[in-house]
């Protein structure tokens, strides 16, 4: 197949404007900025894309429901847009220029093999680099959270906390300090795990619906997925004088010093989680009693790391985008039937109770795709179960696309956001019912093209019922929900 055309001017508009934008950060807003940035690629992208690639879908969205919480289902669409633009018109050149590496024939032999692993490593370098994910879509929308719906502290509401790091404004420990009871200290912990597992969680969704996709795609699920067991610098050291000082406070300035800094090894995420489950909620004193610890920590990892589809993908961004040059591929999946496909999946969360596993399993049929799973808690102290399914990408008249999910949980009450005290012993095992149910929709309004999967421009929107109560990805506070926006299919 001869490479695709590409127009450099395009490419050099594109490029001017990141710069000039970055230049004149401080002379227009930020939202301006970005919103200016994705016209600008969207007049361009039929033209960047190539040809090359699989259709994707670029979208903006708000949360009229929810303004400058910026959590996770608005970060999946929103905060990865700027470095999926970058990497996009990267990967344009490479195959408009230079043929993917692939030379004159063939995968281009080892150089080429060599050069596609290197360009790779700088999309990994770019999406661990220009974007600090596991704190604006980890601690820093927590803190939002907690601060719009508990009045827990007083986060800013500027929207450049939320850009790449180039041209945004990252909160500081003083404006994300939000405190509150041992449920608000532990979900501020631990939800950067939360967000990273369930971010690939969708982006696996998205892959598997597909079917064919970008290496890309694939690569970037790698590289969140990666970002996750990254979190293993968070296992720390707990001991008794240090679960006193963070439960009972000292006035000891030496064990101040001992406790605090960046080279401590007693504060990190995993070990103020640890002893703010144990002794906050649970009011455990002695670190030996603890029914949660960091080992149950550690091997959580092990568990997420037999996930099958990590390992599929990773196997096919491989052979097809390193080895064979190729800028689409497939995760293999079990055929049932020639129509009906089959793959398990596994993910692990930290929650306000302790650790919560979740068994999925994928079903395509033709381009829909069905999840369906149950989920169990650790039970050390409280129980802990769930079950719920989704369908995505169901195709009805004129590329309308729709989609409906269900979740159930029941699970101890978030009694203790606002309060700072232990359960007592009363309390424990006052179960409830959390439910989380809702539609999406993809509502096609100009086509560019015709064809199986024609490229468009749409509407979009996700509305749904949840009630108070932790599921992973929503917010934990019950509410009528919505989120909308526009996008490009190209």
């Amino acid at each position: 197949m001869p490479p695709p055309e590409f127009d450099l001017e395009n490419f050099v508009i594109v490029w001017y404007s990141l710069i000039t934008l970055d230049l004149f950060q401080f002379s227009f807003p930020a939202f301006f900025r970005t919103f200016l940035l994705l016209v600008v690629f969207f007049i361009n992208a039929a033209r960047l894309q190539a040809g090359a690639f699989a259709r994707e879908d670029w979208m903006i969205t708000f949360e009229p429901t929810h303004p400058a919480y910026w959590g996770v289902r608005w970060g999946e669409e929103n905060f990865f847009l700027p470095y999926r633009i970058l990497q996009r018109t990267k990967h344009a050149v490479e195959s408009g220029f230079l043929n993917n590496w692939r030379f004159r024939s063939g995968n281009g032999g080892a150089g080429g093999v060599a050069l596609r692993a290197l360009s790779l490593g700088l999309d990994f370098g770019m999406y661990m680099g220009l974007q600090n994910v596991h704190h604006a879509l980890g601690h820093d929308a927590a803190a939002r959270e907690l601060a719009r719906d508990y009045g827990l502290g007083d986060v800013p509401s500027r929207y450049n906390q939320v850009l790449p790091r180039l041209v945004g404004g990252e909160l500081s420990q003083n404006e994300r300090n939000t405190g509150g009871g041992p449920d608000a200290v532990t979900q501020y912990m631990v939800q950067p795990m939360q967000e990273e597992i369930h971010i690939s969680f969708d982006q696996s969704k998205e892959i598997m619906a597909q079917g064919n996709v970008n290496t890309t795609q694939l690569a970037n699920y790698i590289f969140m997925r990666t970002r996750f067991f990254q979190d293993v610098s968070e296992f720390g050291t707990v001991d008794q004088d240090y679960a006193d000082y963070i439960l009972n406070g000292s006035p000891n300035s030496s064990s101040s010093r001992r406790f605090t800094g960046g080279s401590s090894k007693f504060s990190t995420d995993f070990t103020n989680y640890i002893v703010k489950l144990n002794g906050g909620r649970y009011g455990v004193s002695s670190i030996s009693d603890y029914k949660i610890r960091m080992d149950d920590l550690k091997m959580t990892f092990y568990y997420q790391l037999f996930d099958p589809v990590f390992w599929l993908a990773f196997w096919k961004v491989g052979q097809d985008g390193i080895y064979r040059g190729r800028e689409q591929t497939a995760v293999p999946m079990f055929h049932l039937t020639d129509r009906l496909a089959y793959l398990p999946s596994f993910r692990t969360y930290f929650s306000p109770f302790g650790i919560e596993y979740y068994l999925d399993g994928f079903f395509r049929w033709d381009q829909i795709l069905f999840d369906v799973y149950a989920a169990r808690g650790d039970n050390r102290y409280e129980e802990r179960s769930g079950f719920g399914a989704s369908v995505e990408n169901v195709k009805l008249w004129r590329g309308i696309t729709v989609g409906a999910f269900f979740d159930y949980r029941r699970e101890p009450a978030l009694n203790r956001i606002l309060i700072n005290a232990p359960l007592a012993a009363s309390e424990l095992n006052r179960l409830t019912s959390v439910t989380n149910f809702g539609v999406s929709l993809k509502l096609p309004v100009w086509f560019f093209d015709r064809g199986g999967d024609p490229k468009n421009a749409f509407l979009y929107a996700r509305c749904g019922q949840k009630t108070d109560g932790w599921i992973p990805g929503e917010y934990l506070r019950g509410s009528t929900y919505l989120q909308a926006g526009i996008g490009l299919r190209l």
